[in-house]
């Protein structure tokens, strides 16, 4: 009687094991993924992820936002499989990467650039390359210094914190600061850098096209009603000629507009076939449309200039 118990216990237990539905492997269109993505492009990403998943519908991609740096960290510690950034690894990060042997997978998907914003109230139009820099050395404090502002007040430099992309293009990849940039006011994010600039007429900020042109500031930076708008780069043209150059795809496109940037798709290839999909996705047709709509520049896909005016 014990043997008889002991082998229908044994079938039974069997059977179950059988009923059991089986894990499904991940693949380039199904599975679970999380991403770490640079806040300023965020939203961007996670409308990307929207379709990504409505296309396939047995993938979830799940986007977090974080600064750049953190989104490094997260990815050389493998906390997580993909990031999306707004500059490449540094040194220091690429020998952490070669010491762990992590095989890690670079897709440029798009070009990004730096807008230079100030509060409607403030009467300049443009500014160089050298007056921004002056002003992120603390060279120049006053909008005196700057008449065509017609304002007279102290200038607050609006940006955020040594961890996020804004902070390290512009100390490292634009200007090759010789200090540290010392912010008057340090928002947590660059949504947040914009609302400080429209409530404040002194304040000038740096922001990423991609956070000026996400569909929720429309009223803020809106063309003749909103609260902040977009400084032009004074510089000379092909002729040495005196030209702006305002911050649209075109200029972007062109290299006119001086401070452009590729944005950085990261995956761990030997981690997960799901981010090898999603960048494929990326880097397609579909997926180059929505950051074209989003007003950045395609990185991937052939671009009509007549589209980007």
């Amino acid at each position: 009687m014990t043997k008889y118990l002991a082998c229908l216990l044994a079938l039974l237990s069997l059977m179950a094991c059988q009923q059991q539905p089986k894990q499904k492997l991940e693949t380039p269109t199904s599975g679970k993924l999380l991403i770490c993505v640079s806040e300023s492009h965020a939203a961007l990403i996670q409308k990307e992820a929207n379709k990504f998943d409505s296309l396939y519908t047995e993938a979830k991609i799940t986007v977090a936002s974080t600064t750049t740096r953190e989104a490094f960290v997260n990815l050389l510690n493998d906390s997580v499989r993909a990031i999306i950034t707004d500059r490449l690894l540094n040194a220091e990060e690429q020998k952490i990467a070669a010491e762990a042997e992590l095989d890690l997978r670079r897709i440029r998907i798009a070009e990004d650039a730096l807008a230079i914003i100030v509060n409607r109230a403030n009467g300049l139009e443009s500014i160089s390359k050298e007056s921004l820099a002056a002003i992120l050395t603390r060279k120049i404090v006053s909008w005196k210094e700057l008449p065509d502002s017609k304002l007279n007040d102290p200038i607050e430099l609006a940006l955020t914190g040594r961890n996020s992309g804004a902070y390290e293009l512009l100390q490292k990849y634009f200007f090759s600061l010789p200090q540290e940039i010392a912010p008057t006011v340090v928002p947590a994010s660059q949504d947040e850098v914009l609302e400080y600039v429209g409530n404040h007429t002194e304040a000038i900020g740096l922001i990423s096209l991609a956070c000026y042109k996400h569909p929720t500031t429309k009223q803020t930076v809106q063309d003749t009603t909103g609260t902040v708008r977009a400084l032009a780069f004074a510089g000379t043209d092909s002729l040495g000629q005196p030209a702006k150059f305002r911050l649209h795809q075109y200029n972007v496109y062109l290299g006119r507009y001086p401070m452009h940037y590729p944005v950085y798709f990261y995956f761990n290839t030997k981690r997960s076939l799901l981010a090898a999909g999603f960048g494929s996705f990326l880097s397609s047709l579909p997926g180059q449309q929505i950051i074209l709509n989003w007003g950045l520049v395609p990185a991937t896909q052939p671009v009509r200039t007549v589209q980007l005016i």
